[in-house]
């Protein structure tokens, strides 16, 4: 499993990278093997196109010979935005797998 992080303003610090990592790990591991990348995009709350001052986390993630799963959270902090997006990510992948078997 690939984990790529992007961001149109400013750097990711390696701080927030591990946290990052960590909770994508945490929340994703069992199905680390079906899993070929996730490419995580945060936007900060200036270039929001929504202009409600939120931070944006747009998740996709690639599945092994299946679809992908696309999640965005809006959220007024950024860790919070993090997880919610992992969390949705992990009940989309989950219930990718359940109706494929």
């Amino acid at each position: 499993m690939k984990l790529r992080v992007f961001t149109n303003e400013y750097e990711v610090s390696e701080e927030l990278y591990s946290y990052i990592e960590s909770k994508t790990r945490l929340m994703l591991g069992r199905y680390e093997s079906r899993i070929d990348k996730i490419e995580l995009h945060l936007m900060p709350p200036q270039l929001n196109q929504d202009a409600t001052n939120q931070y944006v986390c747009k998740i996709h993630t690639l599945l092994a010979g299946m679809a992908s799963v696309e999640v965005q959270e809006m959220e007024s902090n950024l860790l919070t935005a993090i997880d919610n997006g992992i969390h949705r990510t992990k009940r989309g992948v989950e219930r990718l797998f359940r109706l494929s078997s």
